[in-house]
C-alpha cells in the first residue's frame, strides 16, 4: 500500500504491519482495511450511540422542564 520511513517504527512493528505479505517496511492492505474499519466503527459507533442516546436524553430533560414548570405553577396559585 505504502512504504514507512526507516526509523519510523521499531522492527517488529514493521513486520506486523506488512503482515501478511507486503514487504517489511510497508503497510499491507490487510493492515490498512483493519485500521479504516476501526476507525469506521468507532465514527458510526459514536453517531450512533450519541444519536439514540442524545433522543433519550432529549424527551427525559423535556419531562424534567415541564414537571419543574408545573410546579412552579402551583407554588404560584398556592401563594394567590
Amino acid at each position: 500500500m505504502f512504504y514507512i520511513p526507516k526509523g519510523w517504527v521499531p522492527g517488529y512493528f514493521e513486520l506486523l504491519l506488512a503482515f501478511p505479505r507486503a514487504p517489511r517496511g510497508s503497510v499491507s492492505v490487510f493492515t490498512w482495511g483493519l485500521a479504516c474499519g476501526a476507525v469506521v466503527e468507532l465514527v458510526v459507533g459514536k453517531a450512533l450511540i450519541g444519536g439514540v442516546g442524545g433522543l433519550v436524553k432529549d424527551v427525559a430533560e423535556k419531562k424534567r422542564r415541564q414537571r419543574i414548570r408545573l410546579e412552579a405553577e402551583k407554588e404560584v396559585g398556592k401563594k394567590e
